[in-house]
């Protein structure tokens, strides 16, 4: 299509990494716009299971990446004025699971914690200009849950009950909220989590999913793949119905949580000639 792109390996658990991310991007479009963080590992085990080395893993992706990343575009955004940080994290940040084999205490913990950063960035940084706000997946096939629960048809049949939807969701369709987030419709939302479960949050716990019996789930630990950055350019996009007129950066952090297709874009709705991230 005659479009730019500039895809950057990265590692969000490592500052210097992120760092030097960071840079290649703003030496190659000038600045950054929009930022969605999306890097994030699930080990399974509670409290009185896991090692600390699992703890910390999941923390270092599903949290400090984060704070590796937002540390060196943040003050992008504030010099210019203008930024649009879009967190993922998870249903799983507000209901958790009952079955043992399904316990995941340091992806509850830290997704949890996901919402609290959120938070105190959208109250730290909206006096520039900056807008923070969080998403929260309910199930949808990624690296992180392809070879975990999707396979297995007991759990799938127990969440397809509960879920209002009847379904997990779908490739696209986390697209349009983050599309939101990211775009200056949502110009005066700040510090907050919305929900893409298909309504699994108004049920209740998700413990009542897995109260189904022994599941044949031994191996749910997704270790997932190294987490990367990338970074993408556009001048016109037409997805899903939206249609984004102007020219951007885009960047992607991507992991084992693997949010499917664009990550980033520019000032939505908007005729403009900047680089967005």
């Amino acid at each position: 299509t005659g479009r730019r792109a500039l895809a950057v390996r990265c590692d969000v658990t490592s500052e210097e990494s992120c760092r030097d991310a960071v840079e290649k991007v703003v030496e190659a479009y000038g600045h950054i716009d929009i930022l969605l963080n999306n890097a994030g590992v699930a080990v399974r085990g509670g409290v009185d299971t896991l090692s600390e080395a699992d703890w910390d893993r999941s923390f270092a992706t599903n949290v400090k990446g984060m704070f590796h990343v937002s540390k060196y575009v943040v003050p992008l955004m504030r010099e210019r004025g203008y930024g649009k940080i879009v967190n993922i994290a998870s249903v799983n940040a507000v209901i958790a699971d009952k079955q043992d084999v399904f316990i995941r205490h340091a992806y509850n913990a830290s997704k949890a914690a996901v919402l609290g950063l959120t938070k105190a960035m959208a109250c730290s940084y909206a006096r520039y200009g900056i807008t923070v706000n969080a998403v929260g997946p309910g199930l949808f096939a990624s690296e992180m849950t392809e070879s975990t629960l999707f396979r297995s048809e007991e759990f799938l049949t127990a969440y397809n009950a509960l879920n209002p939807a009847g379904r997990p969701g779908d490739k696209g369709e986390l697209n349009g909220t983050i599309l939101y987030l990211s775009c200056d419709a949502s110009s005066y939302v700040q510090g907050q989590l919305i929900l893409v479960d298909g309504g699994l949050a108004l049920g209740g716990p998700l413990r009542r999913i897995l109260s189904v019996g022994r599941l044949a789930l031994r191996g749910i630990v997704s270790r997932g793949s190294p987490s990367r950055i990338g970074l993408v350019s556009f001048r016109l996009i037409s997805f899903i119905g939206f249609s984004l007129v102007g020219s951007g950066t885009g960047l992607i952090v991507h992991g084992p949580e693997g949010l499917v297709g664009l990550r980033g874009f520019g000032r939505c709705g908007r005729r403009h000639g900047g680089q967005g991230l």
